[in-house]
């Protein structure tokens, strides 16, 4: 069963990565504007930056990374993209 603590963990810190300075600069070098949320997310996950962070994600939380299974995994990642897309106008 998956942690909601660590899930909720886990998609703070997405949204911070996908909002942060470093995906924000260069999803406006690749728009050619000011990118609004829906641009930083398609630019994040277009060049690897969800399999990046997974990847930290896991390291830094084995038994996150232990509970879930490969079809709870892709699920979760499924609710995580849903979720922030429904969250940005939060």
């Amino acid at each position: 069963m998956i942690d909601s603590g660590l899930f909720l963990e886990f998609y703070k810190g997405l949204r911070e990565d996908i909002n942060g300075e470093i995906n924000s600069y260069f999803a406006g070098l690749a728009f050619g504007h000011s990118p609004s949320f829906e641009e930083k997310l398609v630019h994040f996950m277009a060049n690897g930056g969800l399999a990046e962070y997974r990847r930290r994600f896991f390291a830094k939380h084995p038994q996150f990374a232990a509970s879930v299974s490969q079809a709870a995994n892709s699920q979760a990642i499924s609710t995580a993209r849903s979720l922030l897309l429904c969250k940005r106008s939060a």
